[in-house]
């Protein structure tokens, strides 16, 4: 059962269809890294983690990765059908879901955005990362 009242969780933005909602443990989930199978939850814990989901990557999206890869103890996920601009690579970690459940368990479409605690919580989520 989530802790949705806690002060630690941010209030949700958007309609979403998955019960993964700040204040809830998150669902582990295959995914690959570099074409090395992994588990989600293996890149969570210890310090503050970001998902974004992106269908496409432009300029902006560019200038925003690169704003948030100067937040210290904060580690960046993206997923998604993109190719990483040499200008972010060693800034983020690119993780596919081969399978499809990352993208079905946390309903994430073109934007959507997690926020996850070191405690591996789910603080936030947004249908819009970038305002």
């Amino acid at each position: 059962m989530p802790i949705t009242d806690s002060s630690l969780n941010s209030s949700e933005q958007g309609n979403f269809e998955s019960l993964l909602c700040p204040g809830s443990v998150p669902q582990r989930s295959p995914i690959s890294v570099s074409g090395e199978e992994q588990w989600f939850l293996s890149h969570l814990g210890n310090q503050f983690v970001i998902l974004v989901a992106l269908y496409s990557i432009g300029p902006e999206e560019i200038t925003e990765i690169i704003n948030l890869s100067g937040v210290v103890n904060l580690k960046i996920l993206l997923t998604g059908q993109i190719t990483l601009s040499a200008t972010i690579i060693g800034k983020v970690t690119k993780i596919d879901c081969t399978k499809g459940a990352l993208f079905e368990r946390y309903d994430l479409k073109h934007n959507t955005t997690y926020l996850f605690r070191p405690d591996q919580m789910i603080s936030g989520r947004w249908r819009q990362c970038w305002s």
